[in-house]
Formats: structure tokens, sequence, C-alpha cells
């Protein structure tokens, strides 16, 4: 997924679930409502050998803004506070 703009997810802006070999790069997801709903702006699951979430600005989650597996790899990530 590349260039992709993800606003108010619920409850999550993306879930993947046992992807290998994926790639996440230049998105944006960010939650912007009065009252938050999403816990998660990445929210990785399962099996993600080879995967790299990289150039995202990310931000929002109640829980984090990337909640992936130690395998995911992460490269430059924004993560959004405001």
């Amino acid at each position: 997924m590349s260039g992709t703009q993800i606003l108010d997810g619920a409850p999550n802006g993306i879930y993947i679930e046992d992807c290998r070999d994926t790639l996440i790069t230049g998105c944006t997801v960010l939650e912007d409502r009065s009252e938050p709903m999403m816990t998660a702006a990445i929210r990785w699951t399962g099996d993600a050998f080879g995967s790299l979430v990289d150039a995202c600005r990310l931000g929002g989650g109640s829980e984090a803004a990337l909640v992936a597996p130690e395998s995911v790899k992460r490269g430059m990530i924004v993560e959004d506070v405001s």
C-alpha cells in the first residue's frame, strides 16, 4: 500500500492479519474526531515476515500509532501527537 490517506478509521486505520512480504509506504493515517475512536493507526497481527512500514505519518491511536510484531521492520515514521 503506498500513498494512501486514511482519516478517522475505527477501530484501526489499517488492519493487517497474516500478511508476509508486505510494504506500507508514504501513507498518512490520522484520527481527527473530537471524540477519538481509533485504537491504532496500523494494527498488524500474525505472520508478518519480510514486511516494512516506512515514510508514513501515523497518529491518533489511543493504544499506539503502530501495533505490530517485531518482524515488521520500521523505517522513518512520523508520529503525530496533536
